[in-house]
């Protein structure tokens, strides 16, 4: 799969299995009798087999659901909670929660919707201090036990970014069940201030790892210590790169592995061989093709475009 398909828009990372869902736009045809053709947005899967060294082997796509949140909904915010995890916030302001059951093989499993939260409202700009201009999500809170190490299923940590510039951590402790379980009783947790002036993007690293993007293109290594438990203990901050301004939307899936998309469409995957001690170690940047020259109803993953919303990329 060296070139993805014209119309396919980058949706949600998943860290775990190097899987990426993708949201295709499709044209039905018009209804027998006459009338208006539909647009069906559908949920795929895809697998990047060469994460690791950035060659452009995959697994996948395959379809995981057709009409995916429906026309009326199709631009709503939605996050990857890591292993299958998808969070989508409603107009009203409403979290839910959906389930791919089928995240390692690209199974059509998917369970959902569930009702874990009220209030999380996105806004823009203009809109009251405590609106979230969007949210993120860590996907890396795992943990390991027993003498054959067992990965433990993860409690998403979900990052929100207000319009004020300060940042929120919060821990959903029921993401396995569905359940509006969460730490802290859901209260969220001040970690920060300052995350919106003179930044123009910030997206998740996972396991406590986020970068920000300057508006001067510099782009900016920051590590929470305390993600597990939404103390604010950080690392010194680190310059690692720079000229990441030039791009309609930057992601990663872990372990310093980040994906660009740039202006004219091209994926390029870059490793940042020093995310865990924020050193500028790079390897080669590669391209891995194309997603076609048409235009792009929007491009939403674990990253936050803190200059606009919704994020419309034309």
């Amino acid at each position: 799969m060296g070139n993805f398909k014209p119309g396919d828009i980058f949706k949600v990372v998943d860290q775990f299995d190097n899987t990426i869902y993708t949201v295709c736009s499709n044209s039905k045809p018009v209804p027998p009798g006459g009338g208006l053709g539909v647009w069906s947005d559908d949920l795929c899967w895809r697998q990047h087999k060469g994460y690791d060294d950035g060659s452009p082997s995959w697994n996948g796509p395959r379809l995981i659901k057709t009409d995916w949140l429906g026309w009326f909904d199709r631009y709503q915010p939605c996050v990857p909670g890591g292993n299958g995890l998808i969070y989508v916030i409603g107009k009203d302001g409403k979290l839910q929660l959906y389930n791919h059951r089928g995240n390692a093989n690209g199974a059509a499993s998917l369970s959902g919707p569930y009702d874990v939260g009220d209030g999380w409202y996105i806004g823009d700009l203009n809109s009251k201090p405590e609106i979230c201009l969007g949210i993120f999500c860590d996907t890396g809170n795992e943990s390991y036990t027993g003498l054959v190490p067992k990965i433990l299923r993860q409690k998403p940590i979900i990052y929100a970014v207000r319009r004020n510039g300060q940042l929120l951590w919060y821990r959903h402790d029921g993401a396995w069940d569905g359940t509006r379980s969460w730490a802290n009783g859901g209260v969220p947790k001040p970690v920060g201030n300052g995350w919106v002036e003179g930044f123009q993007r910030v997206f998740s690293g996972c396991n406590g790892i986020i970068y920000l993007i300057k508006d001067d293109g510099r782009l900016f290594w920051y590590k929470h210590k305390g993600y597990q438990d939404g103390s604010n203990n950080w690392e010194q901050p680190q310059e690692v790169g720079s000229g990441w301004n030039n791009f309609s939307n930057v992601f990663s899936i872990g372990e310093g592995v980040i994906y660009a998309i740039d202006n004219a469409g091209f994926v390029w995957w870059y490793k940042h061989k020093g995310y865990q001690d924020g050193t500028p170690a790079w390897e080669q940047r590669k391209k891995l093709g194309s997603i076609g020259n048409l235009d792009f109803d929007r491009v939403i993953c674990n990253s936050v475009y803190l200059k606009y919303k919704p994020q419309i990329i034309k």
